[in-house]
Order: C-alpha cells, then structure tokens, then sequence
C-alpha cells in the first residue's frame, strides 16, 4: 500500500485494512468453532464405539471395529492439530493487520506491505494445550482398546 496524504486515499487504507481484520476475525471465529465441533464428534463417536464394543461385540467384530476407532481418532486428532495451527496463523493475521491499522494512523506517508494471512503465527501452535491431550487421550485409549481385544 503506497502512502499518501490525501485524507480519502488514507480513510480508503484504512477501510481495506478494517475490511480485513474483520475478515481475520470471523474466520479466527469459524475455526474454532470446528475445532470445538471436531472436540464434540470425537468424544461422542469414542464413547459410543467403547460402549458397543465392550456390550454387544465379539470376536472378530471387536478388532474390526477397535482399528475403526483407533483410525476416527488418530483423524480427529490431526483435524485438530491443523485447525489449531490455522486459529493462531489467524491470530497473529488479526494482530499485525491492528498493528498496520495503527501505523498507517500514526504516518499515512509511509508505504505498507500488508499480508492476507501471516503463516508464521502457525509456529506459536503448541501442542501441549489442554484439547490436544484430549485427543492424545482419545488416540491411546483406543490403542488400548485395540490391545484388549487382540488379547481376548
């Protein structure tokens, strides 16, 4: 973005850079609603296939659907792993996007180089947050089951 000082190219930026720090928001938004869906599915689809392996399965059937659950698992657990990187690549986009906004307020002269999305705020993802042992829990509980029933 070219800098200059006349007010309308400056209301103009600043309107562009608006426009996309509320698009960083409500994307920030949708993924971490499915990443909280994604949190719901897993937990519902594991207890549900615990509950049915252990009451109404036998043999054969058991393994079948322990290597089914251990592979909906380790899926989610990458879905999630993914939509965690994306909220804070979206984070660190809303947060350098405000930091523009401010600079082209504070010197409209300047040229700006803005950036629809900031890739290297998908390095701060940790993987020691709380959601992800959920899924590690999820993961090696099925490991756990899958070793049940081959030993049965």
């Amino acid at each position: 973005m070219k800098g200059s000082d006349r007010q309308e190219d400056i209301q103009r930026r600043i309107d562009f850079l608006k426009l996309l720090y509320d698009t960083a928001v409500r994307i920030n938004g949708l993924i971490s609603d499915l990443r909280q869906k994604n949190l719901y599915y897993a937990l519902a689809i594991s207890g549900a296939l615990f509950a049915y392996t252990f009451r109404y399965l036998e043999g054969f059937q058991l393994v079948v659907i322990s290597i089914g659950l251990l592979l909906m698992m380790l899926a989610f657990c990458l879905m999630d792993r993914r939509y965690h990187k994306r909220i804070h690549g979206w984070r660190k986009t809303q947060r350098m996007i405000g930091r523009t906004i401010c600079e082209v307020m504070g010197n409209p002269l300047a040229n700006r180089e803005v950036k629809r999305y900031f890739v290297e705020g998908e390095a701060e993802a940790s993987k020691k947050s709380l959601q992800s042992w959920i899924y590690y829990l999820l993961v090696a509980g099925a490991v756990a089951s899958l070793i049940y029933h081959f030993a049965l």
